[in-house]
């Protein structure tokens, strides 16, 4: 179990580099490293839910065209959805690894980070896309 640990820690170190500044940078213990997970979570949000309001605002346009009948809305929005379950799943399955200790939100929100910074690239792709 102590080996899946250190895995865990390293691959999240490696995962989520963008706190690597201020206190963030020198961090030891669980409460800074999930205070800076957390604000980098928060940071990945904000542009996620900004991408996707842009996109949104795209779709929404081309289903008012007079021949759209295809329904992009509705399709983005059920995308979304199961995305966040996706990501949510994932990243609680990730965490379960360490189920009830203090690395568990550690892995957790970072998983989280990752996914959400993915998930931003894709949705930046397809907003320059259309």
């Amino acid at each position: 179990m102590r080996w899946i640990f250190i895995f865990a820690v390293t691959a999240l170190a490696h995962a989520t580099p963008s706190y690597a500044s201020d206190a963030c940078e020198e961090a030891t213990d669980t409460a800074t490293m999930l205070a800076c997970i957390n604000r980098d979570l928060s940071v990945a949000d904000d542009q996620l839910n900004a991408l996707y309001g842009a996109l949104l605002g795209k779709v929404r346009h081309w289903d008012r065209a007079d021949d759209a009948e295809v329904g992009f809305e509705i399709r983005l929005r059920q995308s979304q959805r199961a995305w966040v379950s996706f990501r949510d799943a994932e990243c609680a399955f990730r965490g379960s690894v360490m189920e009830g200790g203090s690395a568990q939100p550690l892995i957790e929100n970072g998983c989280r980070v990752a996914l959400t910074k993915e998930r931003n690239v894709h949705l930046k792709e397809l907003l320059d896309m259309f």
